[in-house]
């Protein structure tokens, strides 16, 4: 950078018209980009804060490319992007792991956050290849990292959804059963939001379904299964279903509104379900 000691002491955070906010640190970052146009590499470790990867008030996230345990400032714009021979060499073949998934060495806060920085790095590694359709290779990432920390929640999660994905209900079911219950609902919820906003409303209904077989009474999970069924058009289920539930929570409005809404917008449901009786 071009700057001298004196011009940064001289610094001072301040804010544009517009609102956006320079601290000391956003400027010296600003120069220090400025300055190299692109003479050398710059990286940014994975654990840096969103707030911290930014040039003259805009995010860089688009102009991040992961590299092992780093972010490289690249002039390609894209969304998750990553070196993916470079950055599977160094988590295949250069990290050694040799304490990780030791439980008898102490880790601090910190360190366990920065355990954590690797099993992100086998979910980019997974989710490059899922992207581009190959969700068998994406597994064998994820296998790797659970070699490494088998207990790690994130990945777990991770393979979950991906053998949800690829149909394998069995792998699932038997990764799902080693969790604690919230972390089921909690890997589930987050299947059934995705598939849902893929249209895959098959796979949503079969992971809220469980969420409430695990917490029956859990709101989250109810307003996600009837929302499945309401965008699929599928009112004779929605209604029946909230039905059930507001003869358990009279006191939602909510619920009772949606089924006066049915009503209107599905007179025929209630004979339907009167037939099939």
């Amino acid at each position: 950078m071009t700057w001298s000691d004196q011009q940064i002491s001289d610094l001072r955070p301040f804010r544009t018209p517009d609102g956006k906010s320079f601290r000391i640190q956003d400027q010296v970052l600003d120069e220090i980009i400025a300055a190299n146009r692109w003479q050398y590499p710059m990286h940014m470790t994975v654990n840096t804060p969103e707030e911290n990867r930014r040039f003259r008030g805009n995010s860089l996230s688009e102009y991040l490319a992961l590299e092992g345990m780093v972010f490289t400032l690249v002039k390609t714009r894209g969304l998750d992007q990553v070196n993916y021979e470079k950055t599977r060499r160094q988590y295949w073949e250069e990290y050694l792991y040799r304490w990780l998934a030791d439980s008898t060495i102490y880790k601090d806060e910190a360190t366990v956050r920065l355990v954590g920085n690797y099993a992100q790095g086998f979910m980019w590694l997974a989710d490059t290849l899922r992207r581009a359709g190959d969700n068998e290779g994406a597994l064998v990432h994820i296998y790797k990292g659970l070699e490494i920390l088998p207990n790690n929640y994130d990945l777990l999660g991770y393979a979950v959804q991906l053998m949800g994905d690829m149909g394998r209900y069995d792998s699932m079911q038997v990764i799902l059963r080693s969790l604690p219950d919230d972390r089921q609902s909690e890997i589930l919820m987050h299947w059934g939001m995705v598939a849902g906003a893929r249209k895959d409303y098959e796979k949503a209904i079969m992971a809220f379904k469980r969420v409430l077989e695990i917490y029956p009474e859990y709101v989250e999970g109810f307003q996600a299964l009837a929302g499945t069924y309401y965008r699929m058009g599928d009112y004779f289920t929605l209604k029946k279903l909230a039905t059930d539930w507001v003869a358990r929570h009279p006191e939602d409005n909510d619920t009772r509104r949606l089924l006066i809404e049915l009503d209107k917008i599905a007179p025929l449901v209630d004979s339907v379900m009167g037939a099939d009786q």
